[in-house]
């Protein structure tokens, strides 16, 4: 009898925020500070219920031979992609999905909405080391995934049908946290766009990477796949053994995209075509959630 593979389960950012339909009632209205917090999803992703539910269908089907499931969080305070943190020569926040790039900045157009002149700096700094890194020019999002709110946990269905994963099997669940830091996006689980040397946070998760590169095969859902579950997946890609990406399986029905608008062109879509395109030539395999482990 040859030796049992051990399979892993890498679930991205299954959040209430990031739901498109949601139970009634989850969202009470409320007021932190001066803020209302939401009484709905702040930023739905399409197709993001649905995925929960098949996700929770592959858990419940597969649990008994997962021998890893892993979550990460969008933990969001006071945050540098967020309407808040920029205002223009007039005083008005940038309305959600507006760009802003490093000359924006350097021009006036945008700046950070704070007295102190060391934040203007701080702001540019970080605008130009986001476009020298290659991947995007900063998008500002409606704030989503707030630190204790509703839409921070976990999708209900989903947490529920891990945990009673957890139970059956005696096991632990690995939870991965992200995006606390206000000057730096990190839309990966492994790292943020931009490292921010004084926080460890920001750094690489190498314990992470090292552990699940132990496993036979790692499957990956999540939300949303053009943002969390690509930068999250090509972090792993370009910091696995390249022998190992193989073992990477994306389960495509568990997944959806941010889709564009007014503001992007076709710029998310292309965020989704060049994630599919370098995590396959590397070696990523897609399945279904209904395919049999």
């Amino acid at each position: 009898m040859g030796k049992k593979e051990k399979n892993a389960l890498v679930i991205v950012d299954m959040q209430n925020d990031f739901m498109d339909k949601v139970r009634e009632g989850i969202y009470p209205s409320g007021y932190s500070g001066n803020q209302i917090i939401h009484d709905q999803p702040a930023l739905p992703v399409p197709g993001a219920a649905e995925d929960a539910g098949r996700l929770v269908n592959f858990i419940r089907n597969n649990g008994a031979v997962l021998d890893e499931i892993s979550l990460t969080h969008d933990c969001h305070d006071l945050h540098i992609a967020t309407p808040v943190m920029w205002v223009d020569k007039d005083g008005n926040h940038p309305a959600p999905f507006t760009p802003i790039s490093a000359q924006n900045a350097k021009d006036g157009i945008w700046r950070i909405n704070s007295p102190v002149p060391e934040h203007q700096q701080q702001g540019i700094a970080y605008l130009e080391a986001l476009e020298h890194g290659g991947r995007y020019v900063l998008t500002i999002w409606p704030p989503h995934c707030q630190i204790g709110t509703i839409g921070a946990a976990i999708q209900e269905d989903v947490i529920a049908a891990c945990i009673d994963w957890r139970n059956e099997f005696v096991a632990t669940l690995t939870h991965v946290t992200k995006g606390s830091n206000p000057w730096t996006e990190h839309y990966s689980g492994m790292m943020a766009a931009v490292v921010d040397p004084t926080d460890p946070t920001t750094s690489l998760n190498k314990p992470f990477i090292s552990m699940i590169q132990g496993f036979d095969n790692i499957y990956f859902a999540g939300e949303a796949l053009n943002f969390c579950v690509r930068e999250t997946m090509l972090d792993i890609i370009r910091n696995f053994d390249p022998d190992n990406v193989k073992k990477i399986i994306l389960l495509t029905d568990c997944t959806s995209a941010i889709p564009d608008n007014e503001f992007t062109g076709n710029l998310f879509q292309s965020f989704t075509d060049s994630f599919m395109d370098e995590a396959t030539t590397a070696g990523m395999r897609t399945a279904l959630s209904t395919d049999k482990i």
